[in-house]
């Protein structure tokens, strides 16, 4: 049975205004049928603006058949026509009705595609269209997991008619072919753009994770789109050895200039992060737009972590989306020893400076670095900025960032040479390199790169007679006297970097 074009008529005949109502009213993207059960049917589906249908799959499964269509006005566009169930889709169609509060009204000539296609109330009428899609009786699809990664995508369904199309990542549509190949008067038919459910974040984090240092982080999403019926949006950011600086939380809509965020959207959580409420974004003049969140952070500790999640409420289903980035910061460590190679040296003082030139201070309470205005390694030692082997002459260097760095012995232990050694470690990309520096290069035979437990050993001489007079890399002894820096396998450098992809 079908639909009516008069209240005092029987008839299974749908008029064009009837039709294009529901499908306005109601928010599907189409409705039609064939005349007579003519040939092959298409639905054209296309993605929202700026969008495409990549990570969509698509199925169809026939509601109804149409027959009978009229073109009054012999125009090229139909006035109306006859809406059927199809072959084995009554008690599934019925049950969907049923969820929606429908009943057929059999006394008018209606059955239930008939019933659905004269419904005009857009909340029932998406009703039955999650109902049909969750159903565990719905017919075999007539068109299976079609995908595209473009913009748009053409399902060929076996006749023209009225069909759900199911989306993998979007709500339910209900769509039909054209009528005999031609649209109704007042709605064109065959397409449809899919009511995305879909959501993303795309969080990344940039600057010198130095521990003590400053980083910057945004995370990019959109506003779903007025289709997907959006009724809850929030962003939750969770850091790890990392302290977010308040003041600097900004958000951008769009093309607008980016401004602080209002107090009270934010709600700022225990472990340091926050959460942002969005439903006043929820609205006609930013529905589908870009919002850009962005912050700077202090690094508190090793491998700066931070997620982020964006949640949404889409046709009252909750959907979930979450990105993470890791800055990751490094540790390298140094052994002094006797030039025997072996015997370990306590009490050898070093001072680091930067690529910039400004020796660094180390808090030991935090574990925190900070830059001091030092002349020289002499200056740095009286400002606090020195720090000591210990009884097995190990020294770490822990929660750098990349960046070039000098090591500068500034106290030879009592007993040995005044020759202290100065050397570079370059530290990017996960990869390092060391070299001696001043009359210390020639020691190292160019850069040497380090992989991990590779090793950087300074070694000390309590005796001019250990020095050699000349060597493999050309060295006299009076370059020699200088300090001796010596690079091998093993030993105490330590590299360590844990990538985003690790840390997942």
């Amino acid at each position: 049975m079908s639909n009516i074009l008069t209240d005092n008529t029987r008839t299974r005949r749908l008029a064009a205004s009837v039709l294009a109502g529901v499908v306005l009213l109601g928010g599907m993207a189409g409705l039609s049928g064939t005349a007579m059960a003519a040939g092959a049917g298409t639905i054209t589906l296309t993605a929202p603006a700026g969008e495409t249908l990549a990570n969509h799959t698509f199925s169809a499964y026939k509601i109804g058949d149409y027959s009978g269509y009229a073109d009054a006005n012999a125009n090229g566009k139909i006035d109306s026509t006859n809406v059927t169930n199809a072959a084995g889709t009554q008690a599934w169609l019925k049950a969907a009705l049923a969820k929606a509060g429908l009943s057929v009204d059999s006394a008018k000539g209606l059955d239930e595609a008939g019933t659905l296609a004269a419904t005009t109330q857009a909340a029932k009428l998406s009703t039955v269209a999650n109902a049909l899609a969750d159903a565990a009786n719905k017919p075999g699809a007539v068109v299976a997991d079609k995908t595209s990664n473009t913009g748009s995508l053409t399902l060929n369904v076996p006749g023209e008619g009225l069909y759900l199309v199911v989306d993998s990542d979007g709500l339910p549509i209900i769509v039909g072919t054209k009528i005999n190949g031609k649209d109704l008067e007042k709605q064109a038919l065959g397409t449809a753009v899919i009511k995305s459910t879909s959501i993303s974040v795309d969080k990344e984090g940039s600057g010198d994770t130095t521990i003590g240092k400053t980083v910057h982080y945004t995370a990019t999403f959109k506003i779903p789109q007025k289709s997907a019926n959006p009724t809850k949006l929030s962003y939750t950011d969770q850091p790890t050895n990392l302290t977010i600086v308040r003041n600097s939380l900004k958000i951008k809509v769009d093309n607008q200039a980016a401004v602080a965020v209002p107090s009270q959207a934010i709600k700022w959580n225990q472990d340091g992060g926050f959460t942002l409420t969005g439903d006043s974004y929820l609205s006609d003049a930013t529905y589908g737009k870009t919002v850009v969140i962005s912050y700077d952070a202090t690094v508190t500790g090793k491998d700066p972590h931070n997620t982020g999640t964006v949640k949404a409420t889409l046709a009252d289903k909750p959907k979930t989306a979450a990105d993470e980035v890791t800055l990751a910061n490094f540790d390298f460590d140094l052994a002094k020893v006797k030039a025997d190679g072996r015997t370990a040296v306590k009490d050898a003082g070093f001072v680091i400076k930067n690529q910039a030139g400004k020796y660094m201070k180390l808090d030991a309470a935090s574990g925190k670095w900070s830059d001091m205005d030092a002349k020289n390694a002499a200056e740095a030692k009286a400002a606090g900025a020195e720090r000591l082997t210990d009884a097995q002459g190990h020294l770490a260097f822990d929660g750098l960032g990349d960046g070039t760095y000098t090591v500068e012995e500034s106290t030879v232990p009592s007993g040995y040479l005044p020759t202290p050694a100065s050397f570079t470690v370059t530290i990017k990309n996960g990869k390092a390199s060391v070299k001696g520096t001043g009359l210390n290069a020639g020691l190292t035979g160019g850069n040497a790169n380090l992989a991990e437990d590779g090793a950087v050993t300074v070694k000390n001489l309590d005796s001019i007679s250990q020095l050699a007079q000349t060597g493999a890399t050309g060295v006299t002894i009076t370059v020699a006297m200088a300090g001796l820096l010596a690079l091998g396998a093993g030993g105490a450098w330590t590299l360590r970097r844990r990538t985003a992809q690790d840390a997942k």
